[in-house]
C-alpha cells in the first residue's frame, strides 16, 4: 500500500505549490491571492474527487493506482490538508482587500470544513472502534456534503458564464466523473460474468 505520510505530503506540498504558483503570475496583491484560492480549490479537488469515486474506482483499477485508491485514509488526509490550505488562502484574500464572505458562503463553507475536520480528526482505527456505527454515518454525511458545496460552487461559475465559467466547467466535470463511478454497478469477478 502507498504510505499515508506520503500522500498527505503531496496533499499539502500541492496546495503550497498553487499558492506560489499564484503570486508568481500575479503578484503578492489581491490578484495573486484570487488565483491562490482558484488553485488550491483545483488541487483539493483531485484526491475529493478520487476519494469520493473509489467505491465504484477500486475494482476497475489497477497497480500502483490501485494502491493508491486503496489507502483512502491517506488520500482523505490529503483532501484536508489541501483545502485547509486552500482556507488559509481565502482568509488571506479576504485580509488583503478588506471584503468578508457572505453570511450564506459562511455558514455553508464553514460546515463543510467543520466536517471535514471531523473526517481528519476520526480517520484513525481507534477512533473507528470508538465511534461504532457513528463512525460510518459521519464520514458518510461528511463526504456528500462537501460534495454538494463543491457541485454548487462550481455550478455557480459555470452558471454566470463570466471569466470563472472555464473553472466551473472543469470542476463540474471532475465531480460527475466521480459522481458517476461512485454509482456505477460493481464490476463482478471474472469467474462470475465468464460464459460456460
Amino acid at each position: 500500500m502507498v504510505d499515508t505520510k506520503k500522500i498527505v505530503a503531496i496533499g499539502g506540498l500541492g496546495g503550497l505549490i498553487a499558492i506560489a504558483l499564484g503570486m508568481l503570475v500575479h503578484g503578492t496583491g489581491a490578484e495573486g491571492w484570487s488565483a491562490a484560492t482558484s488553485w488550491t480549490a483545483r488541487w483539493a479537488l483531485i484526491p475529493f474527487a478520487l476519494v469520493f469515486a473509489t467505491p465504484g474506482l477500486l475494482p476497475r483499477a489497477s497497480g500502483w493506482f490501485r494502491e493508491l485508491l486503496r489507502n483512502r485514509r491517506g488520500l482523505g488526509l490529503s483532501f484536508a490538508l489541501a483545502h485547509f490550505i486552500h482556507a488559509g488562502a481565502i482568509v488571506t484574500l479576504f485580509a488583503v482587500t478588506g471584503g468578508s464572505p457572505k453570511l450564506l458562503t459562511l455558514l455553508g463553507g464553514g460546515l463543510a470544513y467543520l466536517f471535514i475536520l471531523a473526517m481528519a480528526l476520526t480517520s484513525t482505527n481507534a477512533a473507528q472502534r470508538a465511534m461504532g456505527r457513528w463512525w460510518k454515518h459521519l464520514h458518510r454525511w461528511g463526504l456528500w456534503y462537501v460534495f454538494l458545496i463543491f457541485a454548487q460552487s462550481y455550478g455557480g461559475r459555470l452558471a454566470r458564464m463570466g471569466e470563472h465559467a472555464p473553472e466551473g466547467a472543469f470542476g463540474l466535470t471532475v465531480l460527475l466523473l466521480a459522481l458517476a463511478l461512485r454509482l456505477a454497478p460493481k464490476r463482478q469477478p471474472a469467474y462470475l460474468t465468464e460464459q460456460p
